[in-house]
């Protein structure tokens, strides 16, 4: 199950998955994805993203 945009401004959703058509289904819908497995220092590295993006 894809979650739906939220269209509030201080939400940010970061999908991870490791099935192939949901993470297109939530790429075309605008997530962040993550795909399974990841490493620690990318999910790091997308969570300071988010983190730096939320504060603008």
């Amino acid at each position: 199950m894809v979650p739906q945009p939220v269209r509030r401004h201080h939400n940010c959703v970061i999908v991870m998955t490791g099935y192939s058509e949901q993470i297109r289904l939530a790429m075309a819908q605008g997530f962040t994805v993550l795909a399974k497995p990841t490493s620690a220092e990318r999910l790091a590295s997308v969570l300071q993203d988010a983190l730096s993006t939320k504060k603008r």
